[in-house]
């Protein structure tokens, strides 16, 4: 075995000395930190969003002939039952009309009468016959339209409903078709309307429940379900059309009610959730954290979306997959990439 002399010997303890010198430098000079597990978890986000009460169905009400309007019988708020009056015309005109179609097919239907008599009696031909009976059709159709026209001289509630809008006047002449009233149906219930952007119609299903409150109603909640998503986004705005159809209603509701919507997809997520003590500073909600790399020794910094918070911590759902513990006692002084000594809470505890 070959001897050290005494200069190699105090060289071999002086290397020694400053590698254990360093070591124990670094050591001291490394950040301390406390790390805990992300922890995931697949859940279901309630989407909020605003909008407004109707009822499911609405429909437009208008005279079928001209005219000129002699009362209107309803105004916008009233209510209304089936076979209720809700507007007129003048029906002067018609019910001149209405006497000279019946005239004339009273007067058809003798000559049609006298020739069928001859006929029988082989007085006339077959062809005169029907000569008159074709005049006879004809007065006919024509008295079924002018009786047709004085029943739409009337608008007529076919359910029972509430006006809306009310769109003509008395005195005012109209034409055929021209909407007069927009209304709302009973029989089909109350439904609130709301628009929400595609990353979150993409979770909704028919059917999925929802919690409604109403500014007018502050103390009370009803409950319903999504019965209608529209398959086309609204040209102006991007957004998607969403109907929550409500399971109860009040007797007193009114069409227009400003609502809160909380919609419940049945749909999960899968969520990280990360303690607010480990949170370092949020802006235009985005919070930063640190996160630990058990194999590099090293902390990165990332920043994220926050969902919602729940309790003591932000949730994202954004994919924080690659990060397996987050910084609990992280301050702003810690640098992204920073080597640094990490303790689990438990033993910090």
């Amino acid at each position: 075995m070959r001897k050290l002399n005494v200069n190699q010997f105090f060289s071999l303890n002086f290397l020694l000395f400053v590698v254990f010198y360093a070591n124990s430098v670094i050591a001291f000079t490394e950040e301390k930190v406390i790390i805990e597990k992300a922890v995931r978890k697949n859940q279901s986000i309630d989407i909020h969003v605003s909008g407004k009460l109707s009822r499911k169905t609405t429909m437009r009400m208008a005279f079928n002939i001209d005219g000129l309007v002699e009362s209107v019988l309803v105004n916008p708020g009233d209510r209304f039952v089936k076979n209720q009056v809700l507007a007129r015309l003048n029906e002067s005109e018609i019910k001149a009309q209405v006497i000279h179609a019946k005239s004339a097919y009273d007067s058809a239907f003798n000559d049609w009468q006298r020739a069928k008599n001859l006929f029988d009696k082989s007085l006339i031909p077959q062809s005169q016959l029907q000569h008159q009976k074709a005049l006879l059709d004809g007065a006919g159709s024509t008295l079924e339209t002018v009786q047709f026209n004085q029943d739409m001289a009337t608008i007529k509630a076919t359910v029972n409903g509430e006006v809306l809008e009310k769109y003509i006047e008395e005195n005012e002449l109209v034409t055929a078709k021209q909407t007069a009233f927009l209304v709302s149906v009973n029989a089909h219930g109350w439904v609130v309307s709301v628009e929400i952007p595609d990353h979150q119609v993409v979770r909704l299903n028919l059917g999925d429940k929802a919690e409604v409150r109403f500014s007018a109603y502050p103390d009370k909640s009803y409950s319903g379900k999504v019965s209608e998503i529209s398959a086309k986004s609204n040209n102006h705005s991007g957004l998607f059309s969403v109907e929550v159809m409500l399971d109860s209603f009040e007797d007193n509701f009114r069409s227009g009610y400003l609502a809160s919507v909380d919609i419940l997809p049945e749909s999960e997520e899968k969520l990280t959730f990360i303690n607010l003590d480990s949170v370092i500073t949020v802006k235009d909600n985005q919070a930063m954290f640190f996160a630990y790399d058990e194999l590099t020794k090293k902390i990165k910094k990332y920043f994220t979306k926050i969902q919602f918070i729940s309790e003591n911590s932000i949730v994202s759902n954004e994919n924080l997959s690659e990060v397996s513990y987050v910084v609990r006692n992280a301050s702003i002084d810690l640098k992204d990439g920073e080597l640094v000594q990490a303790f689990p809470i438990a033993m910090a505890k």
